[in-house]
């Protein structure tokens, strides 16, 4: 797994400014010859308009966080789309430096490991899940799908949350994705859907790998199972 590319944090609220007048005509006193009475027209009063963010659409196309995961905001959105939502809600908080650390070159640092789950921290569940999405298509490692991938980590925090140990539950769904896409890849003759059963096992691992972020809370054990994962490889 390649380091992760730091998640771009740039954007901004347009602001489109409109002016309206309102005035009345001049009246004249027909009896007399005085001079015409000038009304001067009402100032102009200037009104701002507030453009729609991507922030405003999503929270208005998903008012409550009751959704199944392959209908999740994040899969909805281009990956633009979903840069910019970051952008916006992360906008004052700086993970910069911790996401650029490298001195893992062959992986996450710890530093960018918690600065990730720190985001999450910072988001509700639309956001989780749009960072997860991001930061698997930004992995850069291989063509990766969201779609697998949150489907995996949400596989993984529902079961923490009914109660299974969370290093085995990331255990039972990271062995899945890896042993299930061998086997489907080499179910098939043709290329096309052999790739396309290998990018959903990568997926769908990256997925579990980080599946903490959809479930900031079990950070400390998703910290855990890797390096018992690692201690037993």
């Amino acid at each position: 797994m390649k380091r992760a590319t730091p998640v771009a944090l740039l954007a901004a609220a347009t602001f489109a400014l409109a002016g309206c007048s309102a005035g009345t005509e001049d009246t004249v006193d027909t009896a007399t010859t005085a001079p015409t009475a000038d009304v001067s027209a009402a100032p102009s009063e200037t009104v701002e308009e507030v453009v729609e963010t991507i922030v405003d659409r999503v929270a208005a196309e998903y008012p409550d966080e009751d959704w199944d995961i392959a209908d999740s905001p994040a899969l909805a959105l281009t990956a633009d789309e979903r840069a910019e939502y970051l952008g916006i809600v992360l906008d004052g908080e700086d993970y910069r430096d911790a996401l650029a650390d490298d001195s893992n070159p062959d992986g996450l640092s710890e530093a960018q490991f918690y600065a990730l789950a720190d985001m999450s921290v910072a988001l509700d569940r639309a956001g989780r899940e749009i960072l997860l999405a991001s930061m698997i298509e930004q992995d850069g490692s291989t063509e990766m799908d969201p779609g697998p991938a949150l489907t995996a980590a949400d596989m993984v925090c529902s079961a923490a949350a009914d109660g299974t140990d969370y290093s085995e539950a990331f255990g039972d769904v990271f062995a899945k994705a890896l042993v299930g896409g061998a086997f489907e890849s080499a179910l098939t003759a043709d290329e096309a859907e052999s790739e396309k059963a290998e990018v959903a096992s990568a997926s769908a691992l990256m997925g579990a790998m980080f599946a903490h972020l959809l479930c900031p809370d079990y950070t400390d054990d998703a910290v855990a199972a890797f390096e018992k994962m690692g201690s037993e490889g």
